[in-house]
């Protein structure tokens, strides 16, 4: 088929339709905080905190994630966080580039944490 023919298949559909070309606009569903697509299908969810899972709080006042390499009340313990996912307010993962903490959006995050110099994994 050469190209003139599939312009003239063309110009015969558009006078066969009286020359309108109707776009069928379809409503996608918006999260309002992370703006992703609301379908159970597409969008991954959060789906609950770690076994034996604690409040941040609580895991600082640890003795065990205390370690700390100086004696100055100022300093804070060093941690690493691994295994972790970071969702929205609405249970919707999102992440680090999506844009949300530059709007200063409220993120939440779920992971492990062990004290910086622990060694294994």
């Amino acid at each position: 088929m050469t190209i003139q023919q599939m312009f003239d298949k063309k110009r015969k559909a558009d006078q066969e339709n009286g020359g309108v070309v109707k776009k069928i606009k379809v409503k996608t569903e918006r999260c309002k905080v992370c703006r992703q697509i609301v379908d159970k299908n597409y969008i991954k969810m959060h789906l609950g905190a770690h076994d034996g899972a604690k409040e941040e709080c609580m895991l600082l006042i640890e003795a065990k994630n205390l370690v700390i390499e100086s004696d100055n009340f100022e300093d804070r313990p060093s941690v690493s966080i691994f295994d972790y996912t970071i969702y929205d307010e609405n249970g919707h993962l999102v992440g680090l580039n999506s844009g949300l903490l530059e709007r200063n959006q409220l993120l939440y995050m779920d992971g492990l944490v062990r004290n910086l110099f622990e060694e294994g994994e």
